[in-house]
């Protein structure tokens, strides 16, 4: 067979590559039912809603209204951190996890389970795992690499869901594995380029990127839509969530 038909193995081993790139952009039903139940609430406030779970990063406002199982914070600048914003929307079994920078006097005030998590600290909640990694930048002097700013990455039903928080393209990325990447792509306080952040959707080894940290302050879609066209070039998915205010 291999000596008499030499060209038609070399189409079926071609088809083969070329089905498997193209299987890989299609998000199965558990990541793609995750991403449908992502909220962005501009910069890097989100609510994910799973198994009757509802998690949010990083609130600052008074958006969400959704009662929280878990609120995640990654560092305590006043747009990713804001504890009076909190009051409507925590309940009497909410657990906060946080760097040192948030465990402030108003946030200890609710009376909850306050969780410190530094780089590298992991915990489990209700069958949520959490993992803390670095997030830093190199040309921000007040965001140095150190405790007090991180991303984090939750597995949810098997599906890896990294928040990067405020973050530059930094090595530690090559190390992490993530289904879902939630991606800073504003150029002032995070990435320092776009292609810096569709670099670390890639070094995450993302199925589906969620860019962030765009919306109000750094408002840009020429700079979503090339991040979005770098990334297809990649073969890897780019949603684009409308901002709910």
């Amino acid at each position: 067979m291999i000596r008499f038909f030499p060209r038609f193995l070399s189409i079926v081993l071609s088809a083969g590559v070329v089905f498997t790139a193209f299987s890989n952009n299609i998000m199965n039903s558990k990541i793609k039912l995750i991403v449908d139940n992502i909220k962005w609430f501009d910069n890097s406030a989100i609510e994910i809603t799973h198994n009757n779970k509802v998690i949010y990063f990083d609130i600052y406002s008074d958006g969400p209204e959704d009662k929280a199982d878990l609120i995640l914070f990654t560092h305590g600048q006043h747009d990713h951190f804001n504890a009076i914003a909190l009051r409507n929307i925590v309940d009497t079994d909410t657990k906060i996890v946080s760097p040192p920078s948030c465990q402030t006097p108003s946030l200890k005030e609710y009376r909850l389970p306050l969780i410190g998590m530094i780089p590298g600290d992991s915990a489990e909640f209700d069958g949520i795992k959490i993992k803390s990694v670095y997030a830093y930048t190199i040309r921000n002097e007040w965001q140095k690499r150190g405790p007090n700013s991180v991303g984090y990455i939750l597995t949810i039903d098997g599906i890896r869901i990294y928040h990067a928080g405020d973050t530059e393209l930094i090595p530690e990325m090559k190390d992490i594995e993530c289904d879902i990447a939630l991606i800073p792509i504003g150029q002032d306080h995070t990435m320092s380029s776009i292609e810096n952040a569709a670099q670390a959707v890639l070094d995450v080894k993302a199925k589906v990127a969620i860019p962030i940290h765009w919306g109000i302050s750094e408002y840009n879609t020429d700079s979503v839509q090339r991040f979005r066209n770098l990334l297809r070039a990649k073969n890897i998915d780019c949603v684009v969530k409308d901002i709910i205010q």
